[in-house]
């Protein structure tokens, strides 16, 4: 928005050069007036493939405004941001500790992403990821090539734990958790499988001996070689 401020020369070449409006970053706070800023920013986007950055807590209405156009997105980050809403927390049972969750499709139907390519998701301590919504996120992203998570928990869900997806384009994926936690990142492992991975990196206590990662790695042997895996 800064060539729109300097003069009319560089607010014609911004407004006629789509890719500087391709690019979104949300904001965990958002001014009055967010939603309609946003909708004109998509229209200036063209069409051209989409690099979105979305920081939880999300408003609905804004959820709706990005998901009407999953169709262009090519690269999508979901990051948590602070703790900052206790009417989205429930107590967990075990512990006593307040916990935060997300569903990453919030109100709306999942549709598909036939562009995603990379999809990385950032988490935090005492926040938990809804499984059935990722796991739906995956279904409809079928070129999907990079997956990134760091720090992410899922909860358990017996539909999500059945899925058996095949995740076909699939070449880099990084599952980075930090050191002494409950390694529930993990957990996707259990449903999903990429026999055309190239990159695997794996951090956090016990990796070499989980039995989730050997029986992924078993499961998405490449063809014609190996692929590369690291602690």
């Amino acid at each position: 928005m800064l060539f729109l401020q300097i003069c009319n020369a560089w607010t014609e070449i911004a407004l006629y050069t789509l890719a500087l409006w391709a690019r979104i970053n949300f904001i965990q706070r958002r001014p009055a007036g967010y939603e309609e800023r946003l909708k004109l920013w998509f229209q200036r986007a063209g069409g051209r493939p989409l690099h979105i950055s979305v920081v939880h807590p999300m408003d609905d209405d804004v959820t709706s405004i990005i998901w009407d156009h999953s169709s262009h997105l090519e690269r999508l980050e979901l990051s948590v941001g602070e703790k900052d809403e206790p009417e989205s927390e429930s107590e967990d049972e075990d512990n006593g500790i307040d916990m935060e969750f997300w569903d990453i499709w919030s109100s709306v139907q999942p549709r598909p992403l036939p562009l995603l390519q990379s999809l990385s998701i950032h988490g935090r301590a005492n926040f938990v990821f809804e499984s059935l919504p990722f796991v739906q996120l995956l279904r409809f992203s079928p070129n999907l090539s990079e997956l990134i998570l760091h720090d992410v928990d899922f909860n358990e869900d017996a539909d999500a734990a059945s899925e058996k997806l095949v995740l076909s384009n699939l070449r880099r994926l990084i599952v980075d958790h930090i050191p002494s936690a409950p390694a529930d990142d993990y957990d996707i492992l259990t449903f999903i499988s990429a026999p055309q991975f190239r990159i695997a990196s794996f951090t956090g206590d016990g990796v070499s001996y989980d039995s989730r990662i050997t029986s992924f790695l078993d499961r998405s042997k490449p063809p014609g070689g190996s692929a590369g895996t690291r602690r």
